[in-house]
């Protein structure tokens, strides 16, 4: 017997379920059959085990699993049953219908999700893990509901400080931003505010996270954001640090320092900084 390798704790055969014959009348199998018998053989096997219906072979599980299955004629089959009528001329010039369900699963919990008015979308702007850019996922309509119920009441601020090569997000109490302000309430405090300008300091440091800037394009990898650094363009800098440093310079921005302790640990620079002799502060 072979087994599929689907990552679950029960083996699973590799065998599949032949419904080429369902819709046929011609291979003898009559109406009742296509009505009754064929019905509650794909029910059952669209139903069964639940770890069928969930492989889990990869990293992120699947979104969708297709099953089809023949409701319509035996087309380039080959062949017929001994003994049954073979099908007429005009029977095998008919189209194969072909019915199709979809089934997708929760990327959250790995949950089927049978009815399109259980599936919801959620688009992650911000997470300690993002790379350089909102992403989505599926998830159920309950799943979502409570992260709608686990929402906190938060100021999201940027701060601007003399020094630091870009803007630094921080997401807080709201509460506890208010009480920051101890001459009048905050609520004065915005209202009265002028609204925001964007700072030269950012426009030249490099574009927004929700740019989607590929910054393992030889063109922008080294450049300054708060995304995490991917592992492709962690090699880039390794293997054309001269060059890269040389455009950033000319693009009028930092470059990297393999005497910086930060940048050393976020490009992985060690093994060049030991080879160039050079020591982190």
């Amino acid at each position: 017997m072979r087994y599929l390798a689907a990552g679950t704790a029960t083996k699973i055969s590799k065998i599949g379920l032949g419904t080429w014959q369902f819709g046929a009348r011609e291979w003898g199998y009559g109406d009742s059959y296509a009505a009754a018998e064929a019905d509650a053989i794909v029910r059952r096997a669209l139903a069964g085990p639940a770890d069928v219906d969930r492989p889990r072979a990869t990293a992120r599980p699947p979104r969708r699993v297709e099953h089809m299955f023949d409701s319509g004629p035996t087309l380039g089959q080959g062949g017929h049953v001994p003994g049954a009528r073979p099908p007429s001329r005009h029977y095998m010039q008919e189209a194969c219908s072909v019915g199709q369900k979809t089934v997708k699963f929760s990327d959250l919990s790995g949950e089927i999700i049978i009815r399109d008015d259980a599936l919801a979308r959620i688009v992650v702007h911000e997470h300690p893990e993002l790379g350089d850019g909102p992403v989505e996922i599926e998830a159920l309509t309950d799943e979502a509901r409570a992260i709608e119920k686990a929402a906190l009441r938060v100021a999201v601020v940027d701060l601007y400080i003399s020094g630091e090569e870009m803007p630094l997000r921080v997401a807080m109490d709201a509460d506890s931003f208010d009480k920051l302000a101890t001459d009048k309430p905050m609520s004065e405090i915005l209202i009265t505010a002028r609204p925001a300008r964007r700072s030269s300091k950012a426009a030249t440091a490099g574009p927004a996270r929700g740019d989607r800037t590929n910054y393992s394009d030889p063109a922008h990898a080294g450049k300054p954001h708060k995304g995490r650094v991917t592992d492709a363009e962690r090699r880039l800098v390794q293997e054309r640090f001269d060059e890269i440093n040389a455009r950033l310079d000319g693009e009028g921005m930092r470059t990297i320092s393999l005497a910086d302790p930060e940048h050393v640990e976020r490009y992985g620079l060690e093994e060049l900084a030991r080879s160039r002799g050079v020591e982190p502060d």
